[in-house]
């Protein structure tokens, strides 16, 4: 502020209290005042001088002097003086009483704030006996200044009056800075909570590591993703959320990380009674100086089973072209067959042994028909008529084409006795399900045990898939459970692939196209049929079969 030259002030008084009765205390100290401050302004300090006065049972205010630089500035005189410098505050920035020079509990308060409680900050600075308070001031060129207000307060309660004496320095250069900086902090403090908006919404789950491996943070979708609390997952080495097997593949990812590498993996993540497949991508990150790790760690279970879905349906679709023009072909030459095993029946003198022979052509004929049979329905060309039905009436006729069971398997049925039916070819399902318990049987050849659970459930938006390629709708979820030598993993995008076998070609049963069929038939029915191994430790394996309803 440019500070104008002093102005003679003898004899210049605009004030009231010299003008009206008052005791003999306040008169005198006030012409010390005057006389005082009229001496300080002669100076022509870089300060105003004055005094201002208020009665107690008041709430307005006025000048008893006022340096004519302060009139000046405002472009106004002493007797309006107290009403335009009230009207002109912008912001005061208001110190608390147990620390004035706390920055943590200074704080802003803007013109409608401070005319609410302006005889609050009144009452407080008289209760205290001194005052301090920056004001941003609008000029009449409506620029504005910073003015910083430190006066002492001395009450005289015989005349019910408060003199303030202070003085206003200006500060616009260091209130300017100070304005920057809380205007960088704020936008600091705003990034802040972005990030941590981010942090805590984002729909990947993030982890914080430290260089040992050990979680530091972690938001609430990992806690979604491993069923664990954040405060489970704080201090828990990261690597132990992964099945034994990835463990190492997971602890490599630390030693790119002592390069400054990122690294980004796929792998399987544990949850609860389930395996997640992720995608991990991780990077190097430096805070407070300390080397950290972020992992941001993304379910990517239904994208696996949609992109296996979709190559099986890529692969069915050319094993369906082949196996429809094969059994054209195949049918034509049994028709053949057939035809003269019917004639050669007709002969009444047979060379001995031949009879025996021609019955044989004829189990192997019959059993090539069956397989066929079987090819055309992986064809799509032996849909079945569709009837409406039970399940239950499946799994028991199913059950029926599998007698004898040996007798160390022992067989445990959760079926509700009422179930919704549903349009189905009765014949195909039947052999899809005998289809799956052969599987589980084969897996357990002296003893064991299969569970077989049927269960109706909804997916909407309140209750998600057990599978993510399950639309919106009502199911039945048929569920084969048995404690054989179970699935590998590896093993599980081609466990429906036709001929596909863990056992040797001579150890085989049946005609390798049990889950194929049992796939393509449930397919047929809209269907989606999925296998897993069990859980962690377990034996056994589990295929679930989910058939829409009506």
């Amino acid at each position: 502020m440019t500070m104008h030259p002093s102005e003679n002030t003898a004899g210049f008084y605009a004030g009231r209290i010299l003008h009206q009765p008052c005791s003999r205390e306040l008169r005198d100290r006030l012409n010390a005042l005057l006389d005082t401050t009229s001496m300080m302004v002669s100076l022509a300090l870089p300060v105003l001088h004055y005094v201002a006065a208020w009665k107690d049972s008041k709430t307005d205010i006025w000048y008893e002097f006022a340096d004519p630089r302060f009139c000046h500035l405002l472009k106004t005189d002493p007797h309006n003086l107290a009403g335009v410098f009230r009207r002109s505050v912008l912001e005061q920035k208001v110190y608390p009483l147990e620390d004035k020079h706390d920055p943590e509990h200074v704080h802003m308060m803007e013109a409608p704030a401070l005319n609410l409680e302006r005889q609050l900050l009144r009452n407080r600075s008289t209760a205290d006996g001194t005052s301090e308070a920056i004001y941003k001031i609008r000029l009449p060129d409506t620029s504005s200044i910073w003015l910083k207000d430190q006066a002492r307060l001395e009450i005289f309660h015989q005349d019910s009056i408060t003199l303030s004496i202070g003085v206003l320095t200006p500060v616009s250069r260091e209130m300017t800075a100070e304005e920057a900086l809380r205007k960088a902090e704020k936008a600091l403090s705003q990034s802040e909570k972005q990030f941590r908006d981010l942090f805590d919404q984002s729909n990947d789950a993030i982890l914080l590591l430290h260089a040992n491996g050990r979680i530091i943070k972690a938001n609430h979708r990992a806690e979604e993703l491993t069923g664990l609390s954040q405060d489970t997952l704080t201090g828990k080495r990261a690597c132990d959320l992964f099945s034994s097997g990835q463990q190492a593949e997971i602890l490599s990812i630390r030693e790119h990380m002592d390069a400054g590498k990122n690294i980004r993996v796929e792998t399987f993540l544990k949850k609860q009674d389930q395996t997640l497949n992720v995608d991990i991508n991780a990077r190097p990150v430096f805070s407070t100086g300390l080397p950290m790790i972020q992992a941001v760690v993304r379910d990517i279970s239904v994208q696996k089973q949609l992109e296996a879905e979709r190559s099986k349906s890529e692969k069915f679709d050319m094993i369906k072209t082949l196996a429809g023009g094969l059994v054209h072909d195949v049918n034509n030459m049994l028709s053949v067959i057939t035809g003269n095993l019917s004639l050669a029946g007709f002969e009444q003198e047979l060379p001995p042994g031949i009879a025996t022979i021609l019955n044989r052509i004829e189990t192997a004929t019959a059993h090539l028909k069956n397989i066929t049979r079987k090819m055309l329905i992986l064809a799509d060309a032996d849909t079945g008529l569709r009837v409406s039905g039970q399940v239950r009436s499946c799994l028991d006729q199913a059950w029926e084409m599998l007698k004898p069971i040996p007798p160390g398997i022992r067989v445990d049925m959760n079926v509700p006795v009422i179930l919704p039916a549903l349009p189905m070819d009765k014949k195909g399902l039947s052999e899809a399900f005998a289809s799956i318990m052969e599987n589980s049987l084969d897996a357990m050849p002296k003893e064991g045990r299969l569970f077989i659970e049927v269960i109706c459930f909804r997916v909407d938006a309140n209750n998600p898939a057990p599978q993510g390629v399950l639309g919106t709708g009502d199911y039945l979820s048929i569920i084969f459970r048995d404690t054989g030598t179970g699935i590998q993993e590896s093993h599980l995008h081609r466990i429906f692939d036709p001929y596909f076998s863990t056992k040797t070609r001579d150890s085989r049963k049946g005609t390798g196209l049990g889950l194929s069929l049992a796939y393509a038939v449930i397919k047929q029915h809209g269907g989606h049929i999925v296998a897993r191994p069990q859980k962690e430790g377990a034996k056994g394996a589990q295929i679930m079969v989910y058939l829409p309803l009506p």
